[in-house]
This record gives C-alpha cells, sequence and structure tokens, in this order.
C-alpha cells in the first residue's frame, strides 16, 4: 500500500516545478507528470524528477488505437515510472496491446485504467455521452473490462472504490484522483477528503492544488501525508 500522497505538478513550465520541489529537499516524494508538463518538455522532465529521487507517475491517459498504443506504452515504460495510465474505454483490444508491452518489457511499471474522470458527472455521462448509467456503474463496467485483460487497476473516484473492489477484488488497485480537504472543487466535480479516501480503501491518493497553491506546501503536505498514513495503519 502507498503511504504517500502523490502530488500532482500541475504546473506550465519545469521553472515553478523547480521552484515548488524546493520546499521539499529532505523529502522523497511521489509525484504527478501529466500532459501539460510531458507535451512541453518530453521525456527529459521525468528524468530531471527522477534523479532528484523523487518516484513519478506518468498520467498521459493513453487512447488510441491498439498498436498505437502498444508502441507509446513501450516508450513510457522505457522511462521507469511508476505508474502510468491508458483509457479504459479503448477497449479490450488497446488494453490488451497495453499489457503486452509491459509483458514484453518485463516492467514492474503499474498500468491503471482511466475510467470516469472526476470532471464527469451523472448530466455529462448521461446527456451528453448518452450513456444511460450511473457513475458508477459505468465506472465499474470499465474497471471490470480492465480487469479482464490484466491491467493492474484503475483511476475512478473515491466514490465508486468500493464497488468496484466488492465487485473485482480487494487488491484491484484503485488510484483516487481529486483529493482535497480545503480547497473548493472547480474543474473537478467529484472530489473527496483524505478520511473518504480512507474509508473507500484507496490504494492511492492523488492531491494536487491543495499542496501546490498551498502558502507552506511542505507544512500541508506533511498534514496530508500524516492523515493519510495514520488512514492506512
Amino acid at each position: 500500500m502507498q503511504t504517500k500522497p502523490i502530488i500532482a505538478l500541475d504546473f506550465s513550465n519545469y521553472k515553478e516545478v523547480k521552484n515548488f520541489l524546493k520546499n521539499f529537499k529532505k523529502e522523497k516524494l511521489f509525484v504527478k507528470i501529466g500532459m501539460e508538463l510531458f507535451y512541453k518538455y518530453g521525456p527529459s522532465i521525468v528524468k530531471k524528477i527522477q534523479k532528484q529521487n523523487h518516484d513519478v507517475f506518468i498520467d498521459l491517459k493513453l487512447h488510441d488505437i491498439p498498436n498505437t498504443v502498444y508502441k507509446a506504452t513501450k516508450n513510457i515504460l522505457a522511462l521507469n515510472p511508476k505508474i502510468i495510465t491508458v483509457h479504459a474505454s479503448g477497449g479490450s483490444e488497446m488494453l490488451e496491446y497495453a499489457y503486452k508491452a509491459k509483458k514484453e518489457l518485463n516492467s514492474d511499471t503499474k498500468i491503471l485504467a482511466i475510467t470516469c474522470l472526476t470532471s464527469i458527472d451523472k448530466k455529462i455521462l448521461n446527456d451528453e455521452l448518452k450513456i444511460e448509467l450511473s457513475i458508477e456503474q459505468a465506472a465499474l463496467n470499465l474497471a471490470k473490462l480492465a480487469n479482464q485483460n490484466k491491467i493492474d487497476g484503475v483511476v475512478c473516484s473515491v466514490f465508486e472504490v468500493e464497488k468496484i473492489k466488492t465487485n473485482i477484488s480487494k487488491d484491484f488497485i484503485c488510484l483516487t484522483p481529486g483529493i482535497r480537504n480545503k480547497v473548493q472543487s472547480s474543474d473537478q466535480k467529484r472530489v473527496a477528503s483524505v478520511e473518504l479516501a480512507r474509508k473507500s480503501k484507496s490504494n492511492y491518493i492523488v492531491v494536487g492544488r491543495e499542496i501546490t497553491t498551498a502558502k507552506e506546501p511542505y507544512k500541508t503536505y506533511l498534514e496530508i501525508k500524516g492523515e493519510w498514513q495514520n488512514a492506512k495503519n
């Protein structure tokens, strides 16, 4: 079980990242690099952060034809991140090809499948995407698809974890983003506290703005880390 919260490095450039990481000189972090930074700097930013002894989660949410995802997965796995992501909605063959890439490289990296983005609510799911299911059921269906294709786990909101683990396995990994105790939600709709993540049995939590925009990032991080570690005891 991961006892450190993952910090989402949602910054516009490496200078901002570098300034932020100065607050954590004595701390080995687990950080998330998403599309914004990766598309600007590519693999170099991953390597820079790894050289600072931090673990990296590369969150690119791969979603394309199976062969493209297979090749992209191989390239990303070569960077030796702890976690990468693909979209479960890419279907069985795409997920199978992602797993194939991991198997061929004998990689220890966890591949997690995106279920329903935390920016999606029931109205968007039903009215715009025309999926006549609850968010919970839609996420469960995608989680089952991922599990059937040997994907290590899923990214979902806190509110779907219990149902997913009950219907698949308590050992199936659930990573939950949108964790906030204080910062108000904006684009993310299905957000939750560290306490709710604990109760749901999340395996990993991702915290972004509450730490990255804090006046004292290190202090805020230690508070959240302590709460999460206590939750795992």
